[in-house]
């Protein structure tokens, strides 16, 4: 199985600018992600989904990436 690879900055609980990056434009509704992926094209953007996904969707999700 080929590993996916990310370009784009990843933040996560431990790592000291979390705080920032998980702010949301709606500070009504806290969110606290375990990861925050900062994307730099749009293979990032596929990738961190197909990153993010429980494994029952990966099909799903490899149907529209290819």
């Amino acid at each position: 199985m080929e590993k996916t690879k990310l370009t784009g900055r990843i933040v996560t609980p431990d790592d000291s600018e979390y705080e920032q990056a998980r702010v949301n434009k709606n500070l009504s509704v806290p969110k606290f992600p375990r990861i925050i992926v900062f994307c730099q094209d749009t293979r990032d953007i596929l990738n961190a989904l197909k990153i993010g996904l429980p494994p029952i969707m990966e099909k799903t999700l490899s149907g529209f990436v290819k």
